[in-house]
């Protein structure tokens, strides 16, 4: 009853883009960016739980303004609009600090939490595995470069990144001039296409390794039937599937960093083979290490092993059909 009501709150609606937006201009593909411009209204919707993920975060953005002016920082300026007319580029800027007597331009961003991890420097956006991450760098840069065309005294830009479990994280940038001057003739081959509607190749035919931005796309029905091979990909649509698919995705980091810190302790405890041949024979086979709360039990035992000759194994080989499943998050 009450879930349903708030579904019905979250009706995708499409806005028309007149503009190259600073949001979206690090996106790797660029007729993406011109279909942007061109086909908005052909754009597939959000569905309802991404439109609520992105209501979370704007409560997180909102939350974070609180905090920092609660912790004593002037917070100015925010969602100030900024345009660079020659490129048709605009973006609205989440806001800056004041501190010190120097002025910080500011983007919040919401993640969950394990991603936190992942950002230590501005750079390490551009090497990150997911494009929307790498537009955020390209994102404020163009903000740090549009402050200094207005002739604006910037002491640089900050990341604030938030974990949807509260955490912060703070990264500085300057401004990295080449990078933007590249988004900046992007822009201008955006425009070109716009002018004259014509179309840029498709980043499944000029990058083929990024086709799982493809399959993510927003315009893959406009696009993607032109590929080779599109008969094989099938689009379905299971709310159930899609349920267990995101608790996984969710859980994948955790799991990783579990595996990761269970090696590190196994590692500290094993000993070495010859060792291990030694206390068995000294019928030493247990030992418990308490630390706190946690017991790390080390247990000794002998194991059968079936060394069999490479050439008589192959005597017995046979093909056999199997079917291999696997997943992955675009």
């Amino acid at each position: 009853m009450i879930v349903e009501k708030i579904k019905e709150k979250y009706q995708p609606v499409q806005f028309p883009v007149n503009s190259n937006r600073c949001s979206s201009l690090g996106h790797p593909c660029l007729r993406y960016l011109v279909f942007e411009r061109l086909h908005w209204d052909q754009k597939a919707p959000l569905p309802t739980s991404v439109l609520m993920k992105m209501e979370m975060g704007k409560l997180i953005e909102r939350q974070t303004i609180i905090d920092l002016l609660q912790a004593g920082f002037e917070v100015i300026h925010q969602q100030v609009p900024y345009f660079l007319r020659d490129y048709q580029i605009s973006g609205k800027i989440d806001g800056k600090i004041l501190t010190n007597g120097k002025v910080y331009a500011i983007e919040i961003k919401s993640m969950e939490s394990w991603n936190l991890r992942k950002f230590n420097k501005a750079e390490d956006f551009l090497e990150a595995d997911k494009f929307y991450f790498r537009g955020y760098y390209h994102q404020l840069n163009l903000y740090l470069y549009m402050m200094r065309e207005q002739g604006e005294k910037i002491e640089g830009g900050i990341f604030i990144l938030r974990g949807f479990d509260g955490s912060w994280k703070e990264i500085h940038m300057s401004l990295d001039e080449d990078r933007a001057l590249e988004i900046l003739e992007k822009a201008k081959r955006i425009n070109e296409h716009v002018e004259k509607r014509t179309y840029p190749e498709p980043l499944w035919k000029t990058k083929p390794d990024d086709l799982s931005i493809c399959l993510m796309c927003p315009y893959k029905h406009m696009c993607l039937t032109e590929m080779q091979g599109a008969e094989k990909i099938i689009f379905r649509e299971d709310n159930e599937l899609l349920m267990i698919l995101k608790e996984r995705a969710e859980l994948e980091e955790y799991a990783k960093r579990y595996e990761e810190l269970t090696e590190k302790i196994k590692e500290a405890f094993t000993i070495p083979k010859d060792m291990q041949a030694e206390m068995l024979s000294r019928n030493e086979t247990e030992k418990f290490y308490v630390v706190d709360r946690f017991v790390i039990k080390q247990k000794l035992y002998w194991q059968t092993e079936y060394q069999v000759p490479k050439e008589i194994k192959q005597q017995y080989a046979v093909k056999a059909p199997r079917c291999r499943i696997t997943i992955e998050a675009l």
